[in-house]
């Protein structure tokens, strides 16, 4: 299933366990929506905004996510193996040990505005 949308707004959408896997989502608006338990291996969220946006539990593997702005997204146990995450903003997201980050990327730790739970 192949999806493509372009600048689409679904601020608060709720897509719990949503199958949006390979879909073609580049600078979507997806603010403060809920995408728990989401397959979103190999999406192209490339320049998206997510916002506030809920991903607990969700899988973004292979996902592009270039530039993607994930600002006090929830990422606890969201999985980005292999993912595409080039200048992706972290600002204020919240993450935990169970989140899975590619290989050699260093999520932000420590500082004042993304926080490790």
């Amino acid at each position: 299933h192949l999806y493509s949308v372009r600048t689409v707004y679904l601020r608060d959408a709720h897509l719990r366990g949503a199958n949006l896997r390979q879909a073609r989502l580049a600078w979507i608006r997806l603010d403060n929506s809920i995408l728990d338990q989401a397959d979103l291996r190999g999406a192209d969220l490339q320049g998206g905004s997510l916002r506030g946006t809920h991903l607990v539990g969700a899988c973004l593997d292979a996902a592009n996510l270039r530039g993607a702005d994930l600002h006090e997204a929830d990422l606890r146990g969201a999985s980005f193996k292999n993912a595409h995450l080039a200048d992706v903003k972290l600002d204020g997201a919240v993450f935990d040990a169970t989140t899975g980050w590619p290989p050699g990327f260093e999520p932000p730790s420590g500082d004042s505005t993304s926080r490790r739970v």
